[in-house]
């Protein structure tokens, strides 16, 4: 009987763990629509929940989740260097020199390009993990 409940709380637990990442995935999605239709990047993107599911055999499995994972540490990285670069040639007067503005503004640049193909990265890997939770029996049709 205790072996019945402990495998209860394992699946639940497991459902929550999976529900709230696909919660993230979905305040992704939603993060990358308000930066393309304001055409300025506000924020990085949201990876708390995807520190936890990593790990998860039946998530390695799936190509579209790792993508979307390395899609958005990736951008999440390039958009804490540009900030960071940013904050430094703002400190300073003698830091604005035309060849840091070059460099501020190429930062910018790959930024915006990597930004580009985020939309059908995070919907694909979206529709991956909805498909892992009906096979798991997890949420309905």
């Amino acid at each position: 009987m205790l072996g019945i409940i402990q495998s209860w709380r394992a699946k639940k637990a497991l459902r929550e763990h999976l529900l709230a990442f696909l919660a993230e995935m979905e305040k992704n999605l939603e993060i990358y629509y308000v930066m393309d239709q304001r055409q300025f990047i506000t924020t990085g993107f949201l990876m708390e929940v995807w520190s936890q599911a990593k790990d998860l055999e039946f998530i390695q499995r799936q190509e579209a989740i790792m993508v979307y994972a390395a899609a958005l540490l990736d951008f999440n990285k390039a958009y804490k260097e540009h900030k960071s670069y940013e904050q430094w040639y703002s400190a300073d007067v003698k830091n604005k020199t035309k060849e840091n503005a070059l460099k501020l503004h190429t930062l910018k640049l790959e930024l915006d390009q990597r930004i580009k193909p985020l939309e059908a990265i995070i919907i694909v890997a979206g529709q991956a993990l909805e498909q892992e939770l009906l096979n798991l029996g997890f949420v309905a049709n």
